[in-house]
């Protein structure tokens, strides 16, 4: 069975690479490796948001040549339209049935009009993916949506999701919150949590793009400040000595 990480993407190789090693628009990266192979998701965003391309992705063996490869979510779910398909993560789960790659991503919510997070699966790790869900797993509404979805792996395999709400579109506070996964990352197992809001100058009406990573028995939460066109835009981090603790 092939093995997956979504913590690190490390070449395999020494050869030299030369940025931008995707030459196109390709946002909010995410990696994961399977046997020899890198998989890298991205957001659709320009041209591609008026098309019917959903989820980005490239593959490489040496992180110096990237290939693109199809949609990995080539038909989004009922609740969703197209457009503004944002921020895929995938992790990787062993069930009963085998080995199983989760795909959260964020889609525009018909009903709502509001961005929202959505679950998807596939046996393999380029997909196609698919979401069988008759409606987002995450919506906060009134708050202005829900974005950013981030899975993290603890060191005794308990996974959980962080994710921001879209506050700053409306005028409220951005929160970043973390929920408790299922086995099988795809059910949750306990309520949402509120680690961080944007109560730093710094960050101005923003906090985003959660990421965590663990480090000699602490949590170190990794996330985006302040408003992404602006030359304010930066990376902050908090600790904690608890997954749920004040951070």
């Amino acid at each position: 069975m092939a093995s997956a990480s979504s913590h690190t993407c490390r070449p395999h190789s020494t050869s030299t690479y030369s940025n931008p090693v995707i030459n196109q628009d390709f946002p909010d990266p995410n990696c994961i490796t399977v046997a020899d192979t890198f998989y890298v998701f991205a957001t659709n965003f320009g041209e591609l948001q008026a098309s019917d391309s959903h989820v980005q992705l490239a593959t490489t063996k040496d992180m110096v040549t990237f290939q693109l490869q199809p949609d990995a979510l080539p038909k989004l779910p009922s609740w969703a339209k197209t457009g503004r398909t944002w921020a895929p993560n995938v992790t990787h789960v062993h069930t009963t049935d085998g080995s199983l790659f989760v795909l959260y991503f964020v889609a525009w919510d018909t009903q709502s009009d509001r961005q929202a997070i959505g679950v998807a699966t596939s046996k393999n790790p380029e997909g196609p993916y698919q979401s069988h869900h008759p409606a987002p797993v995450i919506l906060q509404a009134d708050q202005g949506g829900s974005i950013d979805p981030s899975v993290f792996t603890d060191s005794n395999g308990k996974q959980w999701l962080l994710f921001k709400n879209d506050g700053n579109p409306v005028d409220q506070p951005t929160y970043i919150y973390l929920r408790p996964l299922s086995s099988d990352a795809l059910q949750f197992a306990g309520g949402e949590q509120v680690l961080i809001q944007n109560d730093q100058h710094w960050e101005g009406k923003v906090v985003e793009a959660p990421f965590m990573w663990k480090h000699a028995g602490r949590y170190y939460l990794f996330y985006s400040g302040n408003g992404y066109t602006s030359p304010e835009y930066a990376v902050g981090y908090a600790v904690a000595d608890h997954i749920t603790g004040k951070l």
